[in-house]
């Protein structure tokens, strides 16, 4: 029942994704993919995983309904613990689309990563925390200076400016 659950989430945020994706405005100077054609496919890609996953779980139900052999619990515990981290990386990712705007991608991304860091195992400590710091503020003097893509600033506009 989760599983559908969650993958009913997974279709609604799809949808709404790949909705968000064609209100993108082009203009003249734009590639035949234009600016919206990776969010669109990604968003195609998000319903598509979601739809796969409601056949998984609906073939599951039919498997216990018309059961070949004996299931146990353990099974499907174990089967949680293999999901559980890609769970978590999945809300790692939402709230980290979800505060970009407001913190800024210098504090999102140090946020993100760090959650990755203690998701992965890593101990916490200072070491994480300035792994995460550093790694945020060299991407973004790779993609703000370098490559002069506009993030966003958020509650620090003045420390990248």
């Amino acid at each position: 029942m989760t599983n559908l659950i969650f993958a009913g989430v997974l279709l609604v945020f799809g949808m709404i994704y790949f909705r968000a994706s064609t209100q993108i405005p082009s203009n003249m100077l734009e590639d035949p993919v234009g600016a919206s054609g990776f969010p669109k496919l990604l968003g195609v890609v998000i319903i598509g995983l979601a739809v796969v996953l409601i056949g998984q779980v609906f073939m599951g139900v039919k498997r216990q309904i018309f059961p070949r052999g004996n299931r146990s619990d353990v099974a499907i515990t174990t089967a949680f613990r293999r999901f559980q981290p890609t769970l978590l990386l999945f809300v790692t990712l939402v709230v980290f689309l979800t505060v970009l705007d407001t913190l800024g991608y210098w504090l999102s991304v140090s946020f993100m990563l760090l959650a990755i860091f203690i998701q992965s195992g890593l101990r916490t400590g200072w070491v994480p925390v300035l792994v995460a710091v550093l790694g945020a503020a060299g991407f973004q003097l790779i993609f703000g200076k370098l490559l002069g893509v506009q993030l966003p600033a958020g509650i620090l506009p003045g420390l990248f400016p």
